[in-house]
């Protein structure tokens, strides 16, 4: 099955969803392994006509994805907004998501889409200037996320001498924690801090994202998960469901919480680690890559490359 494009109109999104989406009617039944049905050319086709009547040449272009029951989602993830479209029988699941709030629907109508079609697209112009705090390794992995998005932005560094004020956005381009929670909650506490999301992630609906924070390239974060300000949540990570995870953490890339986690604030969970069920890590906790960590921490501890936990409140003491 072939979707046929002669009467679209010549939009820059034409293209691109359609080779999307006759790449997905190619899909062969079970092609989730976990038995979807394979996309309908039914869905396909609203997809098509719901575009041609809601996108215009300024309009970002959605991100496609199939879904498990044969039918076709649609996702616009700005900064700091979310537009999640689903074609269904009875029309379109729709749920929106900004700073206000989020809302879900089912609609036969156009006209809530197209008038969140216009909330995303001037999004841009409205929050003034953008800059992205650190230009070293992290600073270039979201510098490619925002120009991704079309977002033009100026860097900033501690090796500027004195940093200027900032009427504007800005983003954490540093890996340090401490560094972040500084920048945010002391140099720069009035800017406006927004979440970062790769289009490339995928967060739940129902997952509460913290000012600042940053959802990387091939992350998941599960349902009924919060994370706090600041937070690196690093290529590939996976955060299971009714995780928490504090501020200013960075969970590297590979890292693996099962659902149920707790992490305290200002902890770093290294690359390829897997935390298991409901463990709590307390706060300014390092944990080094690839550890297996099966019990509680409490704050402060060390898990060296060969297993050994450091309780560094506890020889701290112990040298007094």
């Amino acid at each position: 099955m072939t979707l046929k494009i002669s009467r679209l109109p010549a939009e820059p999104w034409v293209e691109p969803i359609v080779s999307r989406l006759n790449d997905f009617l190619s899909l062969p039944p079970n092609w989730d392994s976990y038995g979807a049905e394979p996309v309908s050319m039914v869905a396909a086709q609203a997809t098509i006509s719901l575009l041609e009547t809601i996108m215009s040449p300024t309009t970002p272009i959605p991100y496609v994805v199939p879904t498990s029951n044969g039918s076709i989602q649609l996702e616009w993830h700005e900064i700091d907004v979310d537009l999640i479209v689903e074609h269904v029988a009875s029309g379109w699941s729709v749920f929106f998501q900004d700073s206000s709030g989020g809302r879900e629907m089912v609609t036969t109508d156009t006209r809530p889409l197209i008038a969140y079609l216009q909330k995303l697209t001037p999004l841009r112009g409205r929050l003034g200037h953008t800059y992205l705090f650190g230009g070293g390794g992290h600073g270039r992995v979201v510098g490619e996320i925002l120009a991704a998005r079309g977002v033009t932005y100026s860097v900033l560094d501690d090796t500027m001498g004195e940093l200027p004020e900032i009427h504007g956005q800005i983003f954490h381009g540093i890996g340090d924690n401490k560094v972040r929670q500084a920048l945010q909650t002391i140099r720069y506490p009035g800017a406006l801090w927004h979440a970062l999301r790769s289009r490339a992630a995928y967060i739940a609906q129902d997952a509460e994202i913290g000012p600042g924070s940053q959802l990387l390239n091939q992350c998941y974060v599960g349902p009924g998960t919060t994370i706090g300000a600041g937070a690196i949540i690093n290529n590939h990570a996976n955060i299971d469901h009714d995780c928490k995870v504090g501020s200013f953490v960075h969970i590297a890339p590979g890292a693996i919480l099962c659902g149920g986690v707790v992490i305290g604030d200002l902890s770093l969970i290294g690359a390829g680690t897997i935390i298991a069920p409901k463990v709590k890590i307390g706060e300014n906790c390092l944990i080094a890559m690839g550890s297996r960590i099966v019990k509680d921490l409490p704050s402060r501890s060390i898990i060296t490359l060969s297993g050994r936990v450091v309780d560094i409140s506890k020889e701290l003491r112990t040298r007094k």
